[in-house]
């Protein structure tokens, strides 16, 4: 029975219990860390889409503040798209949407994730101002102020 022999005192090596215990600490470590780098990356992404929706907005302002000085009566476009804006806001600077692995931020009637809503105001005098609405993962959409 030479396979049951006990090691010699002193041999290196590990023990069962040892082994086992190393393995449940690093699950620990890894359960408490893997939804941190995973809430860290939307966290990041919603921040590069807040920031894709205000360069869309500086580029709405631009275009109806030029609109308001030739006096054309609404000076808020009926879409805020990349065509109508592309005098102030070039196709190789506009937004992307790091939802969908870098396209392109679009225009959409209903909330779709990393893209923006063009939503008119309900209330006040006319002609009534438009908002650019931002629609980001786990949060309520963020309207550019």
């Amino acid at each position: 029975m030479q396979a049951l022999r006990r090691r010699p005192h002193g041999a290196a090596g590990f023990s069962l219990i040892e082994l086992l215990l190393v393995i449940v600490i690093i699950g620990i470590l890894a359960s408490i860390a893997i939804p941190l780098y995973v809430g860290s990356r939307s966290r990041a992404k919603n921040a590069d889409v807040r920031t894709g929706a205000r360069a869309i907005a500086i580029a709405l302002y631009s275009y109806v503040l030029e609109a308001k000085d030739e006096g054309d009566g609404d000076p808020w476009p009926a879409r805020c798209d990349q065509a109508t804006l592309a005098a102030y806001l070039p196709a190789s600077e506009w937004p992307r949407n790091p939802f969908r692995d870098g396209a392109p931020m679009e225009q959409v009637d209903e909330a779709r994730l990393g893209d923006y809503g063009y939503v008119r105001e309900t209330g006040g005098p006319e002609p009534r101002k438009y908002h650019v609405v931002a629609y980001l993962d786990g949060q309520e959409p963020f309207v550019v102020p």
